[in-house]
């Protein structure tokens, strides 16, 4: 069975604030309404619903102004994540939407880490594109760079001063080896 329902909220997928819906009744009773995202459409909510129209259509182009702000500022920003680096080039870390939201505040553009469109963190080094929905009708594609950071621990200072990594040295140790059994 379904209901009608006007919405109080943007609820994504569903519809904007005013809007009178039609929906399940599970996903009304146990969702919409109590997180006061809905009210059922009664006679009495639909009149009010239609004398509150125009402020409804005043907030709404509000909210899509203040996001197309925060969309500008976003769109001039660039992340740079430093992460360390195994041997082989394998990430100890990933980046999730947490950190990219924290770097995101500190840039001075607040955006919710559940605003952060990702299907998983970023697990490789390189260059790659994070969408951002600020708003039910704006989307910003910020670019996200991942560089390596070698670990101290793999780090070996040679007796000349010169700082070789493990892997290196190991090959020297592999070549040294083959010469003296070609020998």
């Amino acid at each position: 069975m379904s209901q009608d329902v006007i919405l109080l909220a943007d609820v994504p997928g569903l519809g904007q604030i005013g809007e009178q819906k039609k929906v399940k009744d599970g996903y009304a009773r146990n969702y919409l309404l109590p997180r006061k995202m809905a009210v059922y459409a009664t006679a009495n909510a639909v009149k009010r619903a239609e004398r509150q129209k125009g402020k409804i259509t005043t907030l709404r182009e509000k909210h899509l102004a203040s996001a197309q702000t925060i969309a500008e500022k976003l769109s001039k920003v660039g992340l740079v994540f430093e992460r360390f680096v195994g041997q082989g080039g394998k990430l100890y870390g990933s980046v999730t939407p947490k950190d990219i939201s924290e770097e995101l505040a500190r840039q001075g553009a607040a955006v919710e880490k559940k605003s952060i469109l990702m299907h998983g963190p970023l697990k490789s080094l390189g260059d790659h594109v994070v969408r951002v929905r600020v708003h039910s009708k704006v989307v910003v594609d910020i670019p996200v760079k991942v560089i390596g950071q070698v670990k101290k621990e793999d780090v070996v200072v040679a007796p000349e001063g010169t700082e070789q990594t493990e892997q290196t040295e190991m090959e020297a140790k592999q070549s040294a080896e083959f010469k003296e059994a070609e020998e």
